[in-house]
């Protein structure tokens, strides 16, 4: 299997640093580094059974989703699966489209929020949306949720995502290597690059008047366009080599003089209110002269500022204990 990887916070070996750790959970939350950990573990048993023909993208950015929710995209010959990976414990219930947790108290499954199933939904319709609007069709998302902790139950009931336990990752991937192949190994590059690096045309431009003399034949024609290749490269693969097959058919295709191209070529403008879901926030102004203003600060910088003014109190109260009960004179 082969990974790329698009988190900013990841380094080049796929670690997350100390100071990356903290500015991820700073930016998205304390429950961030825990799902980032659940990722790895996830990455790694997939890897021990899905051949190289498969690519595993993590952290891509999908317009229109959650920046903030860890999120993997598998793409092979069997098909597209978007999977989110939590290390939740406890017994929980997926039903349709609905995700319930079980009350022990009242002994008996409640709706749970946030609903797994439901944002796992989504964000694969958001995948299969930016590969629609690249006019890639005949392309079906699957939802998958998988939980790495082992003591974490799901009862599934004809559940809308799939359900992967911690002890069935391996079974997971065996059972999508027995599936029959739905695309060649062009296609899967194809799709791989398409999500890595969306290609959108430029708006077309009104119409002419109609005085204006017809463009000729030479005109008309395109000019000569260069064999497709795929954008991503070998920077892109975390410690996998990159496959050969596909710049073998452009190598083929520019010996006879003819370009090659993949089944999926033409692309289409992406929505007009999922770009605008993608574009990223301004952000806000800081205090005139240029100097910090309080504002600047995220709902997580002031949780962790709460954290350490809470441990600095108790430090000095601490210390102000011991000397009263030694009996040393205060300065």
């Amino acid at each position: 299997m082969r990974v790329i990887e698009r988190s900013e916070f990841r380094d080049e070996d796929g670690h997350i640093g100390f100071m990356n750790r903290i500015d991820g959970m700073l930016e998205f939350g304390f429950g961030w580094y825990p799902k980032m950990q659940a990722q790895e573990i996830a990455t790694q048993r997939l890897a021990k059974v899905l051949s190289d023909e498969h690519y595993l993208l993590r952290n891509v950015p999908i317009p229109g989703a959650d920046k903030g929710e860890p999120s993997m995209i598998l793409i092979g010959p069997q098909g597209i699966r978007l999977i989110l990976t939590y290390p939740i414990r406890g017994v929980f219930r997926a039903k349709g489209d609905e995700w319930m947790s079980f009350n022990s108290r009242a002994r008996r499954f409640r709706p749970k929020r946030p609903n797994l199933q439901q944002r796992a939904l989504k964000m694969a319709g958001r995948v299969r949306m930016l590969l629609e609007a690249q006019e890639i069709d005949r392309v079906d998302v699957e939802a998958v949720l998988i939980f790495t902790h082992p003591r974490t139950l799901v009862d599934s009931a004809n559940p809308y995502a799939r359900i992967v336990s911690a002890d069935a990752i391996e079974y997971f991937a065996a059972n999508l290597e027995q599936m029959p192949a739905k695309y060649s190994a062009a296609e899967v590059r194809r799709l791989v690059d398409a999500i890595l690096h969306p290609k959108f045309p430029e708006p077309e431009p009104l119409p002419e008047a109609a005085t204006e003399e017809p463009a000729s034949a030479a005109e008309q024609a395109p000019a000569g366009e260069e064999a497709y290749a795929p954008a991503f490269l070998e920077e892109d693969l975390l410690a996998f080599e990159r496959a050969t097959e596909y710049d073998d058919l452009l190598a083929e295709g520019q010996q006879s003089g003819e370009e090659f191209q993949p089944e999926f070529m033409d692309v289409s403008p992406f929505a007009e209110d999922e770009l605008e879901a993608a574009q990223e926030e301004p952000e806000p102004p800081l205090a005139a002269g240029g100097g910090f203003s309080l504002r600047v600060l995220t709902r997580g910088q002031w949780i962790v500022l709460g954290v350490l003014l809470a441990l600095e109190l108790l430090v000095i109260a601490a210390f102000a204990f011991v000397v009263l009960r030694a009996g040393i004179p205060l300065p």
